[in-house]
């Protein structure tokens, strides 16, 4: 079977600079795989590369067993449909109730009859626990619960891949734990296939399956935990330890 998921010697430039840099690895259906590098070192431009939302200079990129590049616009919407993308903030349209921000999707895709869209939202919300504010705008809203009614969005058309660019970020403590733990029942619940993006290196140790390091836009490292640490990468051992790529590279 084919991964759900590969990137081969892709390089995304913005002028003279590299944002990616001959970036390969690849996802197998099913699996949690953390991408964690410093501040600049395209992690979410990997995401948005996957997503179709950025375009890339060389290289392969499949998500689906389609090639992105070579995807005529009609076939990127289906494939747009089948991942679901959780942005840092939630991006939430401020005009609308957190049950509103989840029927848009679901009524501009026509998922179910209109009639049901507003249970099915309700259930959606009900997913992340968020039912009982349903009617909140996102200004009324912590930035937890905005990450939560933002990921209960990404999930709304049944994704078979959903991407998460940092969802703990500025937040710490329970808050961020809980988030987390809630992610990763949503992964083994529903069966999906998890990419997701972290500053938290405590997350990815506890969860991931491989873990993607990178480096000015260079995949340094690609594997599971255990293979790092029985490696003989010294500066990848001390990032293990450290959290902290900029005193070691």
């Amino acid at each position: 079977m084919e991964p759900i998921v590969s990137m081969k010697n892709v390089s995304v430039f913005a002028g003279e600079k590299n944002i990616l840099a001959n970036v390969t690895f690849h996802v197998e259906e099913g699996e949690k795989v953390f991408i964690m590098g410093g501040d600049g070192s395209g992690k979410s431009t990997i995401l948005k590369v996957l997503a179709g939302l950025i375009s890339y200079q060389e290289g392969d990129v499949n998500v689906f067993e389609k090639n992105m590049k070579m995807l005529p616009r009609k076939e990127m919407l289906e494939v747009r449909k089948k991942l679901g993308f959780v942005f840092q903030e939630g991006a939430l349209a401020a005009s609308l109730t957190a049950l509103e921000n989840l029927m848009l999707p679901l009524r501009y895709h026509a998922v179910c009859d209109g009639k049901l869209v507003p249970n099915m939202a309700l259930e959606l919300l009900a997913m992340v626990g968020m039912q009982d504010y349903k009617d909140h705008f996102p200004i009324d809203l912590n930035l937890g619960m905005k990450k939560k009614v933002g990921i209960a969005r990404a999930l709304a058309l049944s994704p078979k891949l959903v991407l998460y660019d940092d969802p703990s970020l500025n937040l710490s403590g329970l808050p961020r734990r809980k988030l987390e733990e809630h992610i990763i029942w949503l992964h083994d619940r529903l069966k999906i296939t998890t990419i997701i993006v972290t500053s938290n290196l405590q997350f990815a140790k506890r969860e991931a399956d491989k873990i993607i390091i990178l480096n000015k836009g260079e995949v340094i490292a690609f594997g599971t935990i255990n293979e790092f640490e029985t490696g003989t990468d010294e500066k990848i051992k001390n990032f293990l330890v450290t959290g902290n790529l900029t005193k070691i590279f």
